[in-house]
């Protein structure tokens, strides 16, 4: 994977437990600057809210799932 300037940190465990409980307490969380993400939420900008469209571009640049309850989100490409 190229470069994405993106970077590691391990998630609280309290918070994680709070957040997603059972969840493995090893997991990572990744912060992604939103600048290089932009253009391409911009193109959901008639699906999916704004913010929703930066997680969904996210998940795409790092090859992750997008773990949601939001059913509209849910089904974004």
């Amino acid at each position: 994977m190229e470069d994405t300037g993106i970077g590691d940190a391990m998630f609280p465990s309290a918070l994680l437990n709070a957040i997603m409980p059972g969840a493995r307490q090893d997991a990572l969380i990744r912060r992604v600057p939103l600048e290089p993400l932009a253009v391409e939420a911009w193109e959901f900008r008639q699906s999916l809210r704004i913010t929703d469209a930066f997680y969904v571009v996210a998940a795409r640049v790092l090859r992750a799932s997008l773990a949601t309850l939001d059913t509209r989100l849910s089904g974004a490409p």
